[in-house]
């Protein structure tokens, strides 16, 4: 009987170390989960910040591509005013060449006019001469 007692015994106090054991295995677990809880947040958290740089990488991409198409349409209206500005260029050249011309013929035709001028005053002036010498 006393054997068996001891018996008992030793076996309540390996079931109530058991359920020490039981205990701390819970404790650890419930720790495990809030860990598990959190690492979850952190990743629910971190997922949500990476879309939105994702987002946001996103849209800088498609600002960067607006940004290529206005230049390249600034380029190519830069590229079209230069040429039409070689034009002008050009008509007004061709403009003033014209105008240079126009200017040393009228210049030539100003000259024309007064010689003839000068010899129709010396013909009057010779002939008022004559007709007062003849009087």
């Amino acid at each position: 009987a006393s054997s068996l007692r001891e018996e008992h015994s030793a076996a309540e106090a390996s079931v109530s170390s058991l359920r020490e054991e039981h205990s701390a295995a819970e404790a650890s677990f419930a720790s495990l989960e809030a860990s598990a809880a959190q690492t979850n947040e952190v990743a629910e958290s971190g997922s949500a910040a990476l879309r939105r740089i994702e987002g946001e990488l996103a849209e800088a991409k498609l600002s960067e591509n607006q940004a290529e198409v206005a230049a390249e349409e600034a380029h190519g209206t830069l590229h079209v005013l230069r040429e039409e500005l070689a034009l002008v260029k050009a008509e007004g050249e061709a403009s003033a060449s014209s105008l240079r011309e126009e200017h040393s013929a009228l210049e030539a035709l100003v000259g024309a006019v007064r010689e003839e001028h000068n010899a129709v005053n010396y013909v009057i002036r010779q002939e008022h001469r004559a007709a007062e010498e003849s009087v």
